[in-house]
């Protein structure tokens, strides 16, 4: 806290305001005229007299004048700025990733019968999504992380969950490097929403998920970067229904059915099997019918179209917890963000 002075030399008062300025991180002091004080190119004036001045210097330099390295905040005593501090679940600087481990993980209430969440929980019973990591170096499907995907140094565990659901592939283009993680819930247009969306306008999947595109966050909105923007859409066996589909201008696409059944078969009940997410897979299911009627879609939407009708595409079914097909122009499921992510950006 700082003294009062009644009466002081003008070189008594620099050396006093030396050390009141240096305990705010200020060096350089001089003193003007009268009331007049400045210091590193800041004045204050206006006061009447020596002390006032010094008093209105002090609150200067400890209020407006404090600047706190990015990812820090001004952490306040008595309206005074006395120390910046890294916000809790931050990182800012060199060695920060975009994913970190959650620390812990969603939960829902099942309220629905039959089928859904009945099948697994007994109503009113607690649903938890995901799985925190364990094993350092190791990724296995499910493990929830909090991705920094807004850039502001915050890992929010509510608003920026994601889970991993397996590398990068879509039959074709395949990445063992690149981590596919989807986000905990449907957004509309780029907007966090539990409300589902076309996969296309019409029934017809030779023009890729165009609606559902829209819907998820542009590189305006999200700072994470697709690998490639544009890609082959390519059916559930591999082969080719759209090629050089767009995601230009888009931080997030669609997850693709090679990707789901890669991290999600358990090797028993093939994904497309009533119950196939059930045992490793039931968070792509967060936020949908799966625990509450209420809700709008299933889950979402899958980007590979179907190879056996040319009106519909792949999507969670989460009445009966599988991957099906549904008509292109039907709203029963929504645009959930798959992100790409490197390894080397994944706390694991």
């Amino acid at each position: 806290m700082k003294n009062k002075v009644k009466s002081i030399s003008s070189h008594t008062l620099t050396f006093i305001l030396g050390v009141l300025l240096s305990a705010s991180g200020v060096i350089a002091a001089t003193i003007l005229s009268g009331t007049e004080v400045s210091y590193t190119g800041n004045k204050v004036s206006g006061a009447s007299n020596i002390q006032q001045a010094i008093d209105n210097l002090y609150t200067t330099a400890t209020t407006s004048d404090k600047v706190c390295a990015t990812g820090y905040v001004k952490q306040n005593e008595n309206g005074r700025v006395y120390e910046c501090i890294a916000p809790a679940s931050s990182c800012s600087g060199e060695g920060c990733k975009l994913c970190k481990r959650a620390e812990s993980l969603h939960t829902e209430t099942c309220n629905q019968s039959p089928y859904y969440c009945s099948y697994d929980y007994s109503l009113g019973g607690t649903i938890t999504y995901g799985n925190q990591t364990t094993t350092s170096g190791v990724l296995n499907t499910g493990d929830a992380f909090d991705c920094d995907v807004n850039g502001d140094g915050i890992y929010d565990n509510m608003t920026e969950r994601f889970y991993y659901v397996s590398t990068k592939n879509n039959g074709i283009d395949t990445n063992s490097n690149i981590a596919v993680l989807i986000y905990y819930n449907n957004t509309i247009n780029g907007v966090t929403s539990t409300s589902g969306s076309k996969w296309y306008s019409s029934s017809d999947n030779s023009y890729g998920p165009e609606l559902a595109k829209a819907n998820l966050p542009t590189e305006s909105q999200w700072n994470t970067r697709l690998t490639t923007t544009t890609r082959n859409i390519t059916y559930e066996n591999n082969i080719v229904r759209v090629s050089n589909f767009n995601y230009v201008g888009y931080a997030a696409r669609l997850l693709t059915y090679q990707e789901v059944s890669q991290g999600c078969y358990d090797g028993t009940t093939a994904i497309n099997l009533d119950g196939g997410l059930k045992s490793k897979c039931i968070f792509l299911m967060e936020n949908s019918k799966y625990s509450d009627n209420s809700n709008p879609s299933h889950g979402p939407w899958l980007e590979s179209p179907s190879s056996s009708y040319s009106n519909s595409a792949w999507r969670i079914r989460s009445d009966w917890r599988k991957v099906i097909t549904n008509n292109t122009s039907n709203v029963d499921n929504g645009a959930r963000p798959a992100i790409e992510v490197q390894l080397s950006e994944i706390e694991y």
